[in-house]
């Protein structure tokens, strides 16, 4: 038994920076408190839990070097390599941060946006519009930090347009800068909603991914995942 106990893997889990669901402090946010009450009700307690790059994240992931992803939304490319949940662990909306000027309060990115320069996360999840945008009036960011960052692009007018799919970080992140706040605002994109998903490398999935999906649905039946902006 104790051999057994000894040669138990660690579950490694990964997500990344998406604040207000993440904190800046390692480990600790409402998604992460709400996952760990997940793998509690799955009687799974052998892990580690880090925070990565999202497309480091996703490179290791890919070669079964980590186990799973707390949070991701599905897309075909992504689909090839990783197992998700049936499962997700919340619904959120897309949307937009632009300058205070900017006049079009519903829009539509693939017409009103058609010559404006749109930041987004390097291997996120975008749509297939962007998708579509030429190279020169995109900027894909990579690393950490993605949101403010690109504020400061906004303000110092490197960019025009932020794309996100989750506007809780919008909300949360123009909020905690004082120039940002008098200089842009966010749009919520119409229609343009999101399931999130725990996701699991291919290794991984045959192990922890009926557990987790068992515990994820009985603790979302009872007490769906919320965050406040």
């Amino acid at each position: 038994m104790f051999l057994q106990a000894a040669n138990a893997k660690t579950m490694q889990i990964a997500y990344f920076d998406l604040a207000p669901h993440t904190s800046d402090q390692d480990n600790k946010g409402p998604i992460i408190d709400y996952f760990k009450s997940v793998l509690k009700k799955a009687n799974l307690h052998n892990y580690e839990i880090k925070k990565y790059p999202l497309s480091r994240l996703l490179k290791e992931l890919k070669n079964n070097e980590l186990d799973m992803a707390i949070f991701l939304g599905k897309n075909p490319e992504r689909e090839k390599y990783l197992e998700f949940s049936e499962i997700p662990i919340f619904k959120t909306q897309a949307g937009i941060l632009v300058p205070k000027k900017f006049s079009q309060d519903k829009i539509f990115l693939n017409k009103e946006l058609k010559n404006k320069k749109i930041c987004f996360w390097k291997d996120g999840y975008i749509p297939s519009y962007l998708k579509e945008k030429n190279e020169k009036d995109t900027c894909k960011l990579s690393g950490n930090n993605i949101v403010p960052r690109a504020i400061q692009m906004l303000i110092h007018q490197r960019a025009n347009v932020f794309y996100s799919p989750d506007i809780s970080t919008l909300h949360y992140s123009i909020k905690q800068d004082k120039i940002a706040q008098q200089k842009l605002k966010v749009l919520a994109l119409e229609d343009e909603f999101i399931m999130l998903y725990p996701a699991f490398s291919k290794n991984a999935s045959v192990k922890w991914k009926a557990k987790i999906e068992a515990a994820l649905l009985e603790l979302s039946n009872k007490a769906p995942y919320t965050v406040a902006n």
